[in-house]
C-alpha cells in the first residue's frame, strides 16, 4: 500500500491486487484495479486481475443467494440469482430457480424469468418451441405485471429475433 502511494506504477497496483486476492477480498481487487486502470487503462494485467476478481465476486454472491434460499426464500433473492444466472449465460439453473420460485410463491415476476430463460434457449438456437413458450408466457407475465415494460421488451425481442415484425411492432 504505500509502495502504491510513492509510486502510482502499474507494478504497484498489481501487486495490491494480488495481496487482497491472496486474502480473498475480490471486492477490495476490483476497487484496486478500477483505480489502477484509470491511470494505466492499457495494462492487460488490471484488465485481467479485474475481469478475475469480478467472476469470483459473481461466484461468491451466487454462493450467498443459493444459500439464503435455502434458509429463507423470498421473492427478491429468486429475483437477484435469476437475474445473475442470466447474466451469466446460465440459462438451465435460471430456468430451475425461476420454475421453482413460480412453484412457491404466486409471485407473477416469477413467470417473467421463466419466459426469460426459455428465451436464452431460443437465443441459442436450441428449440422454437423455447421461443414460442417464451412469448407465451412473456405475454402472461404483461398482463400481471402491467406496469413492468420488460415483459413487452422481451416478446419484441423475441419477435425481432425470429423476424416477425409485424408481431413485434
Amino acid at each position: 500500500m504505500r509502495a502504491l502511494g510513492r509510486d502510482a506504477s502499474t507494478a504497484n497496483y498489481v501487486a495490491l491486487a494480488k495481496e487482497h486476492a491472496a486474502l480473498g477480498e475480490p471486492a477490495h481487487v476490483l476497487r484496486v484495479c478500477r483505480e489502477g486502470l484509470e491511470l494505466h487503462p492499457e495494462s492487460a494485467e488490471l484488465q485481467r486481475l479485474a475481469q478475475l476478481a469480478r467472476e469470483l465476486h459473481q461466484e461468491q454472491r451466487l454462493q450467498e443467494l443459493h444459500r439464503e434460499l435455502e434458509s429463507a426464500p423470498r421473492s427478491a433473492v429468486f429475483r437477484e440469482l435469476c437475474e445473475l444466472l442470466l447474466e451469466n449465460g446460465d440459462a438451465q439453473p435460471a430456468l430451475e430457480t425461476a420454475s421453482r420460485w413460480r412453484t412457491l410463491t404466486d409471485d407473477p415476476e416469477s413467470v417473467y424469468y421463466v419466459a426469460a430463460a426459455h428465451a436464452e434457449f431460443f437465443f441459442d438456437g436450441r428449440r422454437s418451441r423455447d421461443g414460442l413458450l417464451a412469448f407465451q408466457l412473456a405475454g402472461e407475465s404483461a398482463k400481471q405485471l402491467s406496469k413492468d415494460k420488460r415483459p413487452l421488451r422481451l416478446q419484441f425481442e423475441i419477435a425481432r429475433r425470429c423476424g416477425a415484425w409485424e408481431d413485434a411492432r
